[in-house]
Order: C-alpha cells, then sequence, then structure tokens
C-alpha cells in the first residue's frame, strides 16, 4: 500500500488478544483453513490488520505494489477500466476472499483496482514480510505460497468457465 493508503487505514491493535482473534479469523478464509492454530499463530506476527473505511482504494489499475490483502469483515469492489477507460464493476469480494496475489506473486502491475464497497477489515501481507517469514519458517512458508497458487488456480478456472458463456 502506498503511504496515502496507509493513512486512511486504523491499524487494528496488537498482542496476544489480537493475535488469538486474528488466527480465529484467518482460520475461517478459504486460504488458510487447512492451517493449524500454531501455524496461523506464527504467521500473524508477519502481517497487519487494519480496518479501512468505505471508499477506500486497496488496489489501483495499473499500480505496482508489493503486498497482498485477505478480507476479513466487510466488502470490496473489484473494478477494472475498459478500451475506454471507464471503470466496470467485475465483482464484489466478501469475507475470506484474498486480492491482489496476483502481483504479489509475479511483480506486475494491477490488473484490476480494489475499493471498499462498506467499512472492511483487511489483513496485508506484504512480500518483505512473507520473505522474512520464509527464512524463519521455510516449511509453513512454502505451504503459503501452494495455497496461494491453489486460489489462483482456482480463480483462473472459474473465469475460464464464466469466459467461455461469452464466446461466440
Amino acid at each position: 500500500m502506498n503511504e496515502k493508503t496507509f493513512t486512511n487505514l486504523e491499524e487494528l491493535g496488537m498482542g496476544s488478544a489480537l493475535t488469538d482473534a486474528l488466527c480465529d479469523m484467518l482460520a475461517e478464509t478459504t486460504l488458510f483453513r487447512e492451517f493449524s492454530h500454531a501455524e496461523l499463530e506464527k504467521l500473524v506476527n508477519y502481517v497487519h490488520a487494519y480496518r479501512a473505511p468505505r471508499g477506500t482504494t486497496l488496489l489501483e489499475e495499473g499500480k505496482q505494489d508489493n503486498y497482498m490483502c485477505i478480507i476479513l469483515h466487510g466488502k470490496v469492489n473489484i473494478l477494472k477500466e475498459d478500451a475506454d477507460f471507464v471503470q466496470k464493476h467485475l465483482a464484489t469480494l466478501l469475507e475470506g476472499a484474498t486480492l491482489g496475489e496476483i502481483s504479489f506473486i509475479d511483480g506486475f502491475p494491477h490488473s484490476a483496482t480494489a475499493i471498499t464497497a462498506t467499512q472492511a477489515d483487511i489483513i496485508v501481507l506484504t512480500k518483505h514480510n512473507l520473505e522474512q517469514f520464509s527464512v524463519k519458517f521455510p516449511l509453513l512458508a512454502n505451504k503459503v505460497l501452494w495455497r496461494i497458487a491453489w486460489q489462483l488456480c482456482a480463480r483462473l478456472r472459474q473465469t475460464s468457465g464464466v469466459l467461455i458463456d461469452h464466446i461466440k
């Protein structure tokens, strides 16, 4: 996230009470549902939790960032510019969804914009923090990357299924 985005966000807190709450919330997400509580306790030391007001831009199409987000509470709209540079609504992501993971992995600019449709609580994992995590917990970091890859594959399969209905 850029500095402007961080100024709009409220950090949700710190300490063991937040750690337990974050572990419980992450365990409910598709990405981390196969992780044990002990594994999640290690991971939450490398993420940040924020509350983003409605209308906050989390990712901007064409911009390059080094993080991904997981929605804990709230809704996030995904928008994409058409050939006339008009933003079109692609989807609304709900609790448990991830966003920004493609750019997180490949380092290219975002292919769409993500704006909070409601107040949203999010987890942010930066590439730097994942690298630090992988030094200390390489097997667990490998598991995180495999889950991200699995989720990207699932999304590609879903998109391909929708796309076929539009091919004549």
